[in-house]
């Protein structure tokens, strides 16, 4: 859908403005080789962030995202928000786009975003 999303842009957006990170709330099963390989699998030029948990919940709990950690039987499961986030240049939350996503009305938004800003 992010893929689909960046290549909705408008041609006139520069797509160097667009970064694409998927922040792992699950430091201890998500290595950086792991995010590498699965981040890539659907575009190359998305990134794959993790941190230590502490890091992480500064970050999530900043921004209002929900994450848990449920014990099972065979060790745990993670619960986790699907919102993407929207992060502008100087790092300051912009906003949330809540789930169900569609790539039409996300790259719609960001591309008014950029150009009001321009």
């Amino acid at each position: 859908m992010l893929s689909n999303m960046v290549n909705l842009l408008p041609k006139e957006i520069d797509r160097n403005q667009i970064h694409i990170n998927f922040i792992s709330v699950d430091p201890e099963r998500d290595s950086s080789e792991k995010l590498k390989q699965y981040v890539t699998y659907f575009n190359p030029e998305f990134t794959g962030i993790s941190g230590e948990e502490k890091q992480i919940n500064i970050l999530t709990d900043a921004v209002g995202i929900l994450h848990s950690r449920e014990p099972t039987d065979s060790g745990y499961n993670i619960g986790h928000s699907g919102a993407l986030l929207l992060i502008d240049p100087n790092a300051k939350y912009s906003g949330i786009f809540s789930a169900p996503h569609d790539s039409n009305n996300i790259a719609h938004d960001i591309a008014a975003l950029i150009n009001s800003n321009s």
